[in-house]
Order: structure tokens, then sequence, then C-alpha cells
């Protein structure tokens, strides 16, 4: 079980960082428009979320902060 969590986590954790966006700074939330997903304009408070998960880079987390 423990392996397979680890797995998932790390599936999770490719997926979040893939939302980084290095130009400004912060993860950016993105949203199904049809068959694509587009990224949201606005800032929201799930920009702050990744900051919980442990194993982000730290520049990502700086750059949150």
């Amino acid at each position: 079980m423990a392996e397979y969590c680890m797995k998932e986590y790390n599936h999770f954790l490719k997926g979040l960082t893939s939302l980084y966006d290095e130009q400004k700074g912060r993860y950016v939330s993105h949203y199904l428009d049809g068959s694509d997903y587009k990224p949201t304009k606005k800032n929201t408070v799930q920009a702050l979320f990744p900051i919980l998960v442990p194993d982000i880079p730290q520049k990502h987390k700086d750059s949150i902060v």
C-alpha cells in the first residue's frame, strides 16, 4: 500500500509542479474550455495551496511567500 501511495503522490507532485509559471513566479490554475485547458487570468487562493506540499522546489515556495 505504501508503494502505491508514494507512486500516486509522485504523480500528483509532477502534475502540480507542471502548473508553475516561471514568468509569473506562481502556480496558475487551469480550466477546461471545450477540449482545451486554459490558464486562469485572475489570482485566486488556489495559488497559495502548493506551499502546503513539502516537496515542491524551494524556489517555488520562495516566490509564493
